[in-house]
């Protein structure tokens, strides 16, 4: 019960936000994508260990595979724009601009950041969010009651029946019961044959 609070507070208040606010630190078209997740997020369900391995986790890998793009579009970008001059550039430069993309050297360094640092935030805080709901919400394995005795192994049987036998009997354990048994059990498969 409390797994599914915490799942649905940070799937439904957590991941709303951090698309919000990378809409409104970016105004420009890259933040059209960003707006659009937000706006498809109340139509999909809650994590689930079955949604998560459906449409609830393949749309939060699409948030985290989205920015990782336009962090990269960005960075392969400003390689281009190193070695194209200003003055060459023109009406390309304009249009990329609109879409999200400038030129980091015609820009002061807050700029920089504010262009960087929500992709950036919202790589990580997704990536984060996704691997929290499948943590949170996979199957329990059963505990099982061998798990907290202390078994011996076949071949530590094995071993320590053959040091049984050079023994006293004062030393003999739990395993000399088994011989016994054992023993006692041949008589009677061999009145059977």
């Amino acid at each position: 019960m409390a797994v599914d609070v915490v799942v649905g507070a940070v799937y439904r208040l957590l991941l709303p936000l951090l698309l919000l606010a990378a809409i409104s630190f970016r105004y420009n078209g890259l933040s059209v994508v960003y707006l659009l997740f937000l706006l498809t997020l109340p139509l999909l369900p809650d994590p689930s260990a079955s949604s998560m391995k459906g449409k609830t986790g393949r749309f939060m890998l699409l948030i985290c595979c989205t920015s990782v793009m336009f962090l990269s579009l960005q960075c392969g970008l400003q390689i281009t724009f190193a070695y194209v001059p200003v003055d060459v550039s023109g009406v390309w430069e304009d249009i990329l601009y609109h879409v999200g993309v400038v030129r980091f050297s015609a820009v002061d360094p807050g700029n920089i950041v504010r262009l960087l640092a929500p992709d950036l935030a919202l790589f990580l805080c997704s990536l984060l969010i996704y691997r929290l709901c499948k943590k949170l919400l996979r199957p329990r394995a059963p505990v099982a009651t061998h798990e907290n005795c202390i078994m011996t192994s076949d071949s530590e049987d094995g071993e320590q029946s053959d040091s049984d036998g050079d023994s006293d009997s004062s030393e003999e354990s739990f395993d000399s019961s088994r011989e016994t048994s054992v023993a006692g059990a041949a008589p009677h498969a061999s009145s059977r044959s």
